[in-house]
């Protein structure tokens, strides 16, 4: 596989900016967006708001000699590469400072300062893949490879008209930026989608991959699936002007993978920080430590970082949230001036010792076992009281005259406390399900801390306590007998954009195809297809509260779910090797797409194309599904039952002659529908 790099057309070494544009052919084969195709023609042209003006020039920065040889070096190579250019001087033009970089290798990265330029800019939310988006795929013994773009916003180039806005003097020497430059606010936004129909037009044939800007996960589940999504991959990368960078990118399949920072083991289902950022981030604790007055700069760099590494640190909120506490107050105190000095407090300094000493050999499972135990936890002002559901035990107690006086969401924490301590002293190693009605006190539990300095310590007090015991909690809103805070419950509302139900008759359609289904999964008092449903929120009518808290082997379910859960549904599906009834949208460009396909246990059956589909009870409004298709998906989590289904496909569901769709999902075959 490693060949393959060497026999790409687009190689480092003859890498010219702006080339995906050579290839518009190849692109007008997989995308049919006529801004996608202007851009990849055309250039980028920048998307101001507001007029830029003089102003957002900025003056030329010093350097030292070391620094301008650096600087030489990579304007020759930029210069080289297409990447820039000489220019003259334009009316109406912007003339930026640039900075340089180190790069992970030792090596730079010039960047253009456009931070004033920037503000100019219209801003468009748009939604990236997360690193979180990728360990959601992640499926035991899974294979992995990764691919690498070089020099990805370079492949990119900047419309004629628009470069006057990205120039810099160097010396003498007017230079003018012919392609994305670094430092471009909305370049991680178009160039995410620009990649959307690439990645699109992979896993509709049912490869699996994550991007995060240019670092591609590839995700399979055998040696030989796991070889032909790479060489696919490489091929229509190639085909469409892209540079594969083979120094870092990883073609033979492997069962752990670095990506974004992060060593992933589909064998041990872990993730993990890679050596190189425990050492950056022991380093710079140790030499934090060491120093007597440190700025709230520097501070809130340390911060910055062991934030970022929560994905692969188990409890890492634990021992940082008491670090944003301090410099919060530090921050107050001082109306904001980061540059000011401060002393690091004993909490503080106790909690960067603790990364220092764990760091190392700290991880984070991917998946957690199911749940051991359940307890059921309330407070009030008088007292409180809990219940563990498995063993069918109580427990209760009063207020003293001092705890009395405590917040209800103090008290809500410690009445938790007070039943894990009661119902789990012996135990470890256990997960135990906690059920509350008080949604600041699970916020505070899930999340391992918060920003209120007393709720905060009695937080890291019960983790610390499960800590010391192996036992890992799950907490969630509850219903019931114990729950006397009505107050509460009333003032949470449910969204109206969330209430939207299949029709009746469409419904019962869906039943007769793949019913009967026993549960609702996803639905509230007002939308609920089924008499046993659960809810998303505090409902008196609801069997329970949070379809994730229950173990969905013990159903067949209907699920309606927040498209944006779809990828955590599929996984729990997996891990608990239950068979259900998914709705979903025919979304081939989002990466849980090809994983449902690969679920799929009976043909699946596209509802209709009509307007009157999906209809919000509480307003009784019908939801028009103007750029939308959904699917009824019967799928499961069980080898035995989706692969003897899918054994029995052919290998083309197209009639004799008829040509492959690949930009449109809304339009049917007349056997069937594209997957």
């Amino acid at each position: 596989m490693v060949n393959e790099l060497h026999h790409l057309k687009n190689l480092p070494a003859n890498f010219v900016a702006g080339k995906i544009s050579n290839c518009l052919p190849v692109w007008k084969n997989i995308t049919s967006d006529i801004n996608l195709l202007s851009i990849v023609s055309q250039g980028y042209h920048l998307e101001f708001e507001t007029e830029p003006c003089n102003k957002c020039s900025r003056k030329e920065i010093k350097f030292n000699d070391t620094e301008q040889l650096i600087i030489d070096d990579l304007l020759s190579n930029l210069l080289n590469k297409s990447v820039i250019e000489f220019t003259n001087h334009q009316f109406g033009e912007v003339v930026s400072h640039i900075f340089i970089r180190p790069k992970p290798d030792g090596s730079h990265r010039l960047i253009l300062n456009l931070s004033n330029l920037n503000e100019h800019l219209e801003y468009k939310h748009f939604k990236m893949e997360t690193f979180k988006s990728a360990v959601e795929l992640v499926k035991q013994n899974c294979l992995f490879s990764r691919l690498d773009i070089k020099d990805a916003f370079y492949s990119l180039k900047i419309s004629l008209e628009d470069r006057k806005y990205l120039r810099f003097k160097w010396k003498e020497n007017f230079f003018q930026f012919t392609a994305m430059p670094n430092g471009l606010s909305s370049a991680p936004r178009v160039f995410t989608k620009l990649l959307k129909p690439v990645l699109s037009s992979l896993r509709k044939e049912g490869y699996v991959n994550c991007a995060y800007i240019d670092d591609i996960l590839l995700i399979s589940d055998s040696h030989e699936e796991c070889s032909n999504n790479v060489k696919s991959s490489l091929m229509l990368f190639d085909s469409l002007g892209f540079t594969i960078h083979d120094k870092k990118s990883v073609v033979t399949p492997t069962t752990k993978i670095e990506f974004l920072g992060f060593e992933i083991d589909s064998v041990n289902m872990t993730v993990r920080l890679t050596a190189k950022k425990v050492a950056n981030i022991v380093n710079l604790s140790v030499d934090m430590l060491g120093k007597v007055f440190i700025t709230v700069r520097e501070f809130a760099k340390l911060i910055g970082k062991l934030v970022a590494a929560e994905h692969g640190v188990l409890y890492a909120p634990l021992f940082y949230k008491t670090l944003e506490i301090q410099k919060d107050f530090e921050l107050k105190i001082n109306k904001g001036n980061f540059e000011s000095k401060m002393k690091l407090s004993k909490e503080s300094r106790d909690c960067i010792n603790w990364w220092i000493l764990n760091l190392p050999y700290s991880f984070k499972p991917i998946v957690f076992k199911s749940p051991d135990r359940k307890i059921e936890s309330d407070s009030s002002m008088i007292g409180y009281g809990a219940h563990d559901v498995t063993n069918n035990l109580d427990m209760s107690g009063i207020w003293s005259k001092e705890e009395r006086q405590k917040h209800i969401n103090y008290l809500e924490l410690k009445a938790a406390f007070l039943a894990l301590r009661q119902f789990c002293e012996n135990s470890h190693g256990e997960h135990v399900q906690l059920f509350l009605d008080n949604t600041t006190a699970i916020k505070y539990l899930n999340k391992m801390g918060g920003r209120k300095t007393s709720l905060n310590r009695l937080a890291k007090q019960i983790w610390l306590w499960c800590m010391h015991r192996k036992i890992w909690l799950s907490v969630f809103f509850i219903k019931g007998k114990l729950n006397i805070k009505a107050d509460a419950l009333s003032r949470q509302k449910l969204n109206a954009d969330m209430e939207w139900m299949i029709v009746d008759n469409i419904f019962a359609q869906i039943m007769d195809k793949f019913g009967p289904c026993d549960i609702d999964l996803f639905a509230s008092k007002y939308n609920y297809r089924l008499d046993k449903y659960v809810s998303f929120g505090p409902d008196v009518k609801a069997f329970a509260v949070n379809a994730f808290s229950l173990n969905w082997s013990d159903y067949y379910a209907y699920i309606f779910p927040p498209f944006s859960v779809l990828s955590a549904v599929l996984q729990k599906i997996c891990l608990e090797r239950a068979t259900a009834v998914v709705i979903a949208p025919l979304f081939s460009t989002q990466p849980w797409f090809p994983v449902m396909l690969k679920l799929v246990c009976k043909q699946p059956y596209i509802l209709p194309k009509v307007q009157n589909i999906l209809q919000n009870p509480k307003t009784s409004q019908n939801h028009q599904l103007k750029n939308m298709r959904l699917g009824v998906f019967m799928v499961s989590g069980k080898n035995c039952v989706k692969e003897a289904f899918q054994k029995t496909l052919p290998i083309s569901s197209l009639d004799h002659g008829e040509k492959v769709h690949k930009n449109n999902m809304g339009h049917i075959s007349k056997s069937g529908c594209f997957l």
